[in-house]
C-alpha cells in the first residue's frame, strides 16, 4: 500500500461508516476496517465507526475523548452517527480519490 497522495481526514465534529467509505471505493466494508487498523494513524480514525457508531472496545477510551473534544454526541459505547454524519456525496466530492489510494 502507498500513502496517499492527498491527505484524508473527515470533517470534524463528523463521522462516516466503513460502509461509507466501502461504497465510494468499491470494496467492503471489512476491507476498509482492516485497512483502518493497519493505517489509523494516518487520519482521524475515531470519525469512521460502524453504521451504528461503534468502535472497536480497546479504541473507545480514546475515541470517546476525541469525540468530546471535538463535540461528537456519543454514549458510553457509541457516537451518535446519524447526528454526526458526513453525507456520502460530500464525502466522495471532498475526498474520493484519496480514499481510493488509502485503501488500495
Amino acid at each position: 500500500m502507498q500513502a496517499p497522495t492527498t491527505p484524508w481526514i473527515v470533517k470534524s465534529r463528523f463521522v462516516v461508516s466503513y460502509g461509507d467509505i466501502a461504497l465510494l471505493v468499491d470494496t467492503s466494508p471489512r476491507r476498509v476496517g482492516t485497512v483502518m487498523a493497519t493505517r489509523g494513524g494516518e487520519v482521524s480514525w475515531w470519525r469512521v465507526t460502524n453504521r451504528n457508531g461503534e468502535l472497536p472496545a480497546h479504541l473507545l477510551p480514546l475515541a470517546r475523548k476525541q469525540w468530546r473534544r471535538e463535540g461528537i454526541a456519543h454514549t458510553e459505547r457509541r457516537c451518535d452517527f446519524e447526528r454526526h454524519r458526513m453525507e456520502p456525496g460530500y464525502l466522495a466530492a471532498l475526498f474520493g480519490d484519496a480514499l481510493g489510494e488509502f485503501i488500495s
